[in-house]
């Protein structure tokens, strides 16, 4: 009975030995497949990692690129720079020469034009017109505002007296002229810091008014560059406080109430408003830059063809 028992319990133990050797083997398979799959996996880590290194090449090549153009684009916008400054020292020797108002005139009407931005910035309003740079360039702009009378005769420009209808419609004609030489520089220049964009708003549409009034195109309200409302109230104010040789100056009450009726009229009206706020200030600079208009004769102006052959040459 004993054999027998034993011998029962050895059939069961081999039994049990026979379900783990086959335990085994199906671990060992599932081994196998794993260790097949790891190795899959290896092979696609491997071309991931060529596609890396590919890709990694690609890049460093592209930066390479990158940086070539990035130089290219530096040293081309440093010659559209300096071809800008060169350009805007003629054309500002050119405007002296034909400027026809009380000396200073251009020096004046500059920094009125800044000390408006600046205030119009200061109040919020056009805030996003009048960056620091923007205003940078409305103040480097300002002084071409009347550029267009190079191409005005001279028994027009430098009349001792009020110009009859006829000069007067031929005076006007210097807005367009200023205009197309501003945007012919523009076009040479081909780059630069966009001085000459200011300008050509500035030349072109500083006799327009706010209410549709005005020259050469009766442009309305904000269809005016703001460059240009800035611009209309400064050359305006420098010309009613200033004396011409057919007027008399006009006092600073005078000028300052003016330019209050003519606020939403001749003027935008918020830039009417950063006048009064910045009145006073006017005031000093004009009285900082002022010279008595002395006059010189015709002949003993600079020649124009002159300093215009100079720019040209520049």
């Amino acid at each position: 009975d004993e054999k027998a028992n034993r011998a029962a319990e050895l059939v069961i133990a081999n039994d049990e030995k026979a379900d783990r050797a086959a335990e085994l083997v199906i671990a060992n398979d599932e081994k196998a497949n794993r260790a097949a799959e790891l190795l899959i996996a290896n092979d696609e880590k491997a071309d991931r990692a060529a596609e890396l290194v590919i890709a990694n090449d690609e890049k460093a090549n592209r930066a390479a690129e990158l940086k070539a153009a990035l130089l290219g684009k530096d040293s081309a916008n440093k010659k559209a720079y300096q071809t800008e400054s060169k350009f805007l020292a003629c054309l500002n020797a050119l405007a002296l020469t034909r400027d026809n108002e009380t000396g200073n005139h251009i020096l004046r009407t500059q920094h009125y034009v800044k000390s408006l931005a600046l205030r119009l910035k200061e109040m919020g309003h056009y805030k996003k017109e009048l960056s620091d740079e923007m205003i940078e360039l409305l103040f480097k702009a300002a002084p071409l505002h009347d550029i267009g009378k190079v191409g005005i005769p001279d028994s027009i420009l430098h009349k001792p007296g009020r110009l009859n209808d006829e000069e007067w419609q031929v005076m006007k004609t210097h807005v367009t002229i200023g205009r197309a030489i501003l945007t012919s520089a523009e076009i040479a220049i081909h780059g630069g810091s966009g001085v000459v964009t200011i300008a050509i708003q500035i030349a072109g549409d500083h006799h327009e008014k706010w209410d549709g009034s005005g020259y050469p195109s009766g442009l309305k309200g904000e269809e005016i560059a703001l460059a240009a409302r800035i611009m209309a109230l400064a050359d305006f104010f420098d010309s009613l406080i200033s004396k011409r040789v057919y007027k008399a100056a006009w006092s600073f009450e005078d000028v300052v109430s003016e330019i209050i009726s003519q606020r939403g009229a001749h003027f935008d009206p918020l830039v009417v408003d950063a006048f009064m706020m910045e009145r006073a200030g006017f005031l000093a600079i004009h009285s900082k830059y002022f010279i008595p208009a002395v006059k010189a004769p015709v002949s003993a102006l600079p020649a124009d063809e002159l300093v215009l052959g100079k720019c040209v040459n520049a």
